[in-house]
């Protein structure tokens, strides 16, 4: 990172600054307190523009090739394009429709691209010259895992993130389905929402293209993807179409906001994910405004929508009064308001927050509270007595000329503002919107909709920023008695799955997702023929009366059944 900075705004040629990174690579290796420094200063002044070139390092011809090399070989790597084209989809509830419409926020509307990985060819599926192989095809899969990509809203795409999908595919045997939706802060929320529900969508009304058979499908994230694809499950919550048949979140952030939860606060320390970072991405993806009616906020009494959109600079200059005390007013004001309730109104009318609930919860030390107060008093003590005996003649007389010039704080002069210039605080000024939307901020959904969640797993890490995030959606999860699981690993970093091939943690990390992974569609496969038989049972039993082989095959199929399950 400190050499990539170095270099990012230096003209030359490839040889210039191949000699350049090495020589800066020995500097920072050298001096570790230079290389220290640097990266502070990257963290504290970078902009989104420096995010989407470092964080794109991955996508150079080298790295591209990479996956070829030292992964497993599939057969099946094609490009997808999803028309832009609205869908019709039917209700689960009832024979009503529901049209799906094309992406149109921020950037004109265009087909979404897809990676289709694959390990074996099955029926179906197409390869780049159109024509599928007429021998030898693999039956189609009962199952799909439809993955979005990480990169915090505003980098990468599908191809950055094979070099662990191929392993995903090869060791799960199943067909996947990544997205390249549109970055910000080109097109933020909700472009990519949509277009990643316009591509579910076009999933389910197309499986035979995918070489599935449209029976299972799985939902898998890392970072930014499993936020967006947490959205795409409450939407088809409120939208009452099918739901995938398990989620899985990787170190995902489900609050899109700055809340001081113990987690969040070691951003200012963490070496891949720091504060600045954090900000520029959140900044990028929330945008200006929100032009969609549905991101309105509603108003129960008067009956109209109203933008309800916070300034963060109206909160910044409330809070930053002083140097001495701008970090403790900053993580106070937020304790405040996210400590206790979250606001019933709600930035949409079809998920109202209809009872109240604690997002993060700030243990209250008595004893620390008391040495707090203790520890105020005997200061105001110390410094009553200071100033009564700079006052006397025997100090200003005799101690006072032997003193260096010190200009100590008067009683009534103003303290020293903090630098409202530096580039942290300009990062949040510019933060345009605080969104309280569901659909950005997936753990602000109201009880009426995860209590109709289908059964999610979390991973995170240790000393990953969105930890409490996974924490607090998984207890109400758990307080509604929804399916959920959460994992912790130790010693890895944010985005760790990038790093599978040159890490034992990393890859070991990645062996446990499958594990999990495989679990979830093994269930679901195995509910998916109990609730085949069921359906089936009615007719099983009217013919009962004319054999008993009949019989004997159904009480088998569903002692099978309940075996798998």
């Amino acid at each position: 990172m400190a050499t990539f900075s170095d270099l990012y705004q230096k003209s030359g040629g490839p040889l210039s600054k191949a000699i350049l990174t090495i020589l800066n690579g020995i500097k920072y290796i050298i001096d570790p307190e230079l290389r220290a420094l640097q990266i502070v200063d990257v963290a504290q002044n970078s902009s989104v523009e420096f995010l989407k070139a470092f964080w794109s390092l991955s996508e150079i011809q080298l790295m591209k090739q990479l996956p070829g090399l030292i992964c497993p070989k599939l057969e099946v790597r094609e490009e997808i394009l999803v028309p832009d084209k609205a869908i019709i989809l039917n209700k689960t509830s009832s024979n009503e429709n529901v049209e799906i419409p094309a992406p149109t926020s921020h950037i004109p509307s265009a087909p979404v691209r897809c990676l289709l990985l694959s390990s074996v060819h099955r029926k179906g599926q197409v390869l780049k010259n159109g024509k599928s192989k007429m021998s030898n095809l693999e039956p189609k899969s009962r199952s799909l895992l439809f993955h979005c990509h990480g990169g915090g809203f505003v980098s990468q795409n599908p191809k950055s993130h094979e070099i662990y999908l191929r392993h995903w595919a090869h060791d799960l045997n199943v067909p996947i389905l990544s997205v390249d939706y549109s970055l910000s802060p080109e097109a933020p929320f909700p472009r990519a929402l949509e277009e990643v529900l316009l591509t579910y969508a076009w999933v389910l009304k197309n499986p035979d293209k995918l070489g599935w058979t449209g029976e299972i499908i799985c939902f898998a994230g890392d970072s930014a993807g499993g936020n967006i694809l947490m959205s795409v499950v409450l939407k088809t919550i409120t939208l009452k179409i099918r739901q995938p048949d398990a989620v899985m979140c990787c170190y995902t952030p489900l609050v899109l906001d700055l809340v001081p939860s113990p987690s969040r606060l070691l951003c200012w320390v963490d070496p891949l994910l720091p504060l600045g970072f954090m900000i520029s991405c959140l900044n990028a993806y929330a945008g200006t405004t929100a032009t969609e009616d549905e991101y309105d906020v509603y108003d129960h009494q008067s009956g109209q929508r109203s933008r309800k959109i916070s300034s963060i600079s109206e909160i910044i200059d409330s809070i930053l009064k002083d140097c001495t005390f701008a970090a403790t007013n900053y993580v106070d004001d937020f304790i405040e308001k996210y400590g206790s309730e979250v606001d019933q109104k709600c930035q949409t009318e079809d998920i109202s927050c209809n009872k109240e609930f604690t997002i993060y919860n700030f243990p209250h030390d008595i004893i620390f509270d008391i040495k707090t107060k203790c520890q105020k008093a005997a200061n105001m003590g110390f410094n009553k007595i200071s100033e009564i005996f700079m006052s006397t003649t025997l100090y200003q007389r005799v101690i006072s000329p032997l003193l260096p010039s010190i200009e100590f704080p008067s009683k009534n002069k103003k303290q020293p503002k903090c630098d409202k210039n530096s580039s942290v605080f300009r990062k949040l000024q510019k933060l345009k919107l605080v969104s309280k939307n569901p659909f950005m901020s997936p753990l602000l959904a109201s009880d009426d909709i995860l209590k109709q969640m289908p059964p999610i797993h979390f991973v995170s890490l240790n000393f990953d920023p969105c930890l409490d995030d996974s924490i607090t959606f998984a207890k109400r999860l758990k307080s509604l008695n929804r399916k959920v699981e959460i994992d912790f690993l130790d010693g890895l970093p944010h985005g760790f799955l990038n790093f599978l091939p040159f890490s034992q943690e990393a890859h070991d990390g990645s062996n446990l997702l499958l594990k999990k992974l495989h679990n979830q569609l093994i269930f679901a496969i195995a509910q998916y023929t109990y609730l085949e038989y069921l359906y089936m049972l009615p007719n099983i039993k009217a013919k009962t009366h004319t054999t008993t082989t009949t019989t004997t095959t159904a009480a088998a199929a569903a002692a099978a059944a309940d075996k798998k399950l």
